[in-house]
């Protein structure tokens, strides 16, 4: 009776670090995007020059707003890829999707370390800064694309009855179907890819505060 007492408690404290981890690490990482564009003075989202000098004109506070806010996002997936193996390790959809998501995450740590790279460029050399930053870009285009599929694989298991929290994970499947067809018709890194970025944001948050909440 106390053994299971003991491993009921491991469970909760379990679910209350990953939904919290998942709700921390995605507001911290949006905060952090947010204030990268506040430095940046909020440029037009074609207007690279603009952009690249005002994160250069505060490098030293962007670099670590920048880190802070790629640690946020990475936390928020990586949790949200523990969640996904906690309650759909037998969906082979849904473990695809999380791989998915790992990868996207992966590409989002190197997006932001180019940005800012080409920031750092830029003073000295723009051609090399507006080179690196169009590199960011590719990567951003591409693996936010497969992060966007990884959501809707995601979602569809909402659709047919799974364990997971079923609105805010729908939210998170047709965030990734706003996105995917954002960056397939209008590009990436206008203000239309705000729609995917809120909807990831809220579908995550909620699902970090149901975690949080859950005993088992």
């Amino acid at each position: 009776m106390v053994e299971e007492r003991f491993l009921r408690r491991k469970i909760m404290v379990s679910n209350l670090i990953l939904g919290r981890s998942l709700m921390i690490g995605m507001i911290v990482g949006f905060a952090g995007w947010i204030v990268l564009s506040a430095l940046a003075e909020f440029p037009d989202p074609g207007d690279t020059a603009a952009l690249l000098s005002g994160l250069a004109e505060n490098l030293e506070v962007s670099q670590i707003i920048g880190l802070i806010s790629a640690v946020g996002f990475v936390t928020a997936i990586f949790s949200f890829i523990v969640l996904i193996n906690k309650k759909l390790a037998n969906t082979a959809t849904a473990r695809i999707g999380g791989g998915m998501l790992l990868f996207g995450a992966i590409g989002g740590v190197l997006e932001m370390g180019l940005m800012l790279g080409g920031a750092e460029a830029f003073a000295d050399n723009n051609v090399i800064g507006h080179s690196l930053y169009s590199t960011s870009q590719a990567i951003g285009s591409v693996t936010t694309f497969i992060s966007a599929a990884g959501f809707i694989l995601v979602g569809l298991t909402a659709l047919r009855g799974g364990p997971m929290e079923k609105i805010p994970t729908i939210i998170l499947g047709l965030a990734g179907v706003v996105g995917a067809i954002i960056i397939l018709t209008v590009g990436y890194g206008g203000m239309a890819m705000m729609a995917f970025y809120i909807g990831t944001l809220v579908g995550l948050v909620w699902l970090g505060w149901v975690c949080s909440g859950e005993t088992d």
